[in-house]
C-alpha cells in the first residue's frame, strides 16, 4: 500500500517527534524536558469576567508539567540551538488543527502547597456566545494532540458532519508537509460489521480525505504518502493501535459531482463504549510530517471535565514544590 514501509515503521516509532515552527517535522531534533498537560481552561466573556462555557467569548488556558521539572525549567526558551518549545493547537469545528500565534506565559503556580512552573495562553478566542454549536479542541505539543492530549471545549462536543468537505478538484503540485488530513467518516459498529450506536459500538472505520493544505483541492488518485498515522488519544493519552507498522488504511476511490477521489480508510479501530476517543491522521513523506488535521471526538458527551487538576509530585515530599 505504501511505498519504503520500514522507514515508516521508523517513523511511527518517533511519532512524538518534533515539529519544526513552520510545521514540518524531523525526526533529529529533541524532546523537550516537560510532560506538558492542558489542566485549566477558564472561560470568559473578553474582559476576564467569568462565564459559563456557553456564554464564553474567550478562554484562558494553563499548561502544567506532569513531571516534576525546576522552577527555572521554561519550554518555550531554546538552549544551545535545540528546539524545546512546544506549541498551542486549536481545531475548529470540523477545520483542520492549527498552530495559536498567541505567545504563552512562563511563571509560577502554587496549588495545594505545591508551587511549580506553568505555561499561560490568556485571551485564547473561542466565541461560543456568537455560535453555541461551535466547537474548540485544544491541544499542545510539537503535534496536535501531542503529549496533553485533546480538550473539548463546547456545549456538545460530539463530531457531526452530515455534509462532509467536498474536494472541488485535484492539486497540481503539493509543498513537502502541506497536506490537509480530513476525517470525514467515523463509523460506529459492533464485532460483526453492523451499525452500532456510539455509546454502544466496539469499533469505528475511519476515512481520511487528503487534501493540499489551506485548499479544497484533492492529491491525485494516484497519490501515495509515505505514510499516513492515525493517531487516537482518550483521557489517558495517546493510544497504540495496529500492529508494528500501525494501523494500516486501505486505499478506495469515490465520486462526487461527477469526479473520482482517492480516501483511506481504517478499519476495526477498537474504542470501548464509554471512553472518549479524538482520532487525527497525519501524512508522512520521507522525514516530513504535516501536521495539519481534523480532530474527530467520538463519545456520547467527549467534553472536557477536569475540576481538580493536580501538580506534579516532587520527589522530596518535605519540599513539596520545584527547586531551582
Amino acid at each position: 500500500m505504501f511505498r519504503k514501509a520500514r522507514r515508516v515503521a521508523i517513523l511511527l516509532m518517533v511519532l512524538g517527534a518534533l515539529v519544526a515552527p513552520v510545521g514540518a517535522a524531523t525526526a533529529e531534533e529533541s524532546v523537550h524536558l516537560w510532560q506538558p498537560r492542558i489542566s485549566v481552561v477558564w472561560p470568559h466573556d473578553g474582559h476576564g469576567n467569568p462565564t459559563s462555557v456557553e456564554q464564553s467569548r474567550m478562554v484562558n488556558i494553563s499548561v502544567w508539567p506532569q513531571n516534576a521539572v525546576g522552577c527555572d525549567e521554561n519550554p518555550l526558551a531554546r538552549a544551545g540551538g535545540t528546539v524545546r518549545e512546544f506549541y498551542l493547537w486549536m481545531a475548529k469545528d470540523n477545520e483542520v488543527a492549527q498552530k495559536v500565534e498567541i505567545p504563552g506565559q512562563f511563571t509560577l503556580r502554587e496549588v495545594s502547597g505545591v508551587r511549580f512552573p506553568t505555561v499561560e495562553y490568556n485571551n485564547v478566542p473561542a466565541d461560543l456566545a456568537a455560535n453555541p454549536k461551535s466547537q474548540y479542541r485544544f491541544s499542545l505539543g510539537l503535534v496536535p494532540g501531542g503529549s496533553s492530549g485533546i480538550w473539548v471545549h463546547a456545549a456538545d462536543g460530539r463530531t457531526y458532519k452530515p455534509e462532509p468537505v467536498v474536494p472541488t478538484g485535484y492539486a497540481d503540485a503539493i509543498a513537502s508537509g502541506d497536506y490537509d488530513s480530513y476525517i470525514q467518516i467515523v463509523w460506529p459498529h459492533d464485532k460483526q460489521g453492523h451499525l452500532a450506536p456510539v455509546e454502544q459500538a466496539t469499533f469505528v472505520n475511519i476515512a481520511v480525505d487528503i487534501l493540499a493544505h489551506g485548499t479544497h483541492l484533492s492529491v491525485p488518485l494516484d497519490f501515495e504518502p509515505d505514510g499516513l498515522s492515525l493517531k487516537v488519544y482518550t483521557d489517558e493519552g495517546e493510544v497504540t493501535v495496529g500492529g508494528e507498522y500501525g494501523a494500516m488504511p486501505q486505499k478506495v476511490t469515490y465520486t462526487v459531482n461527477g469526479q473520482t477521489f482517492p480516501r483511506w480508510v481504517f478499519n476495526n479501530i477498537p474504542v470501548q463504549p464509554g471512553k472518549h476517543y479524538h482520532f487525527l491522521a497525519l501524512v508522512y513523506e520521507g522525514k516530513i510530517q504535516s501536521p495539519y488535521s481534523t480532530i474527530w471526538s467520538h463519545a456520547a458527551d467527549p467534553r472536557t471535565y477536569l475540576p481538580s487538576p493536580q501538580p506534579p509530585t516532587y520527589d522530596d515530599p518535605a519540599a513539596l514544590h520545584c527547586t531551582p
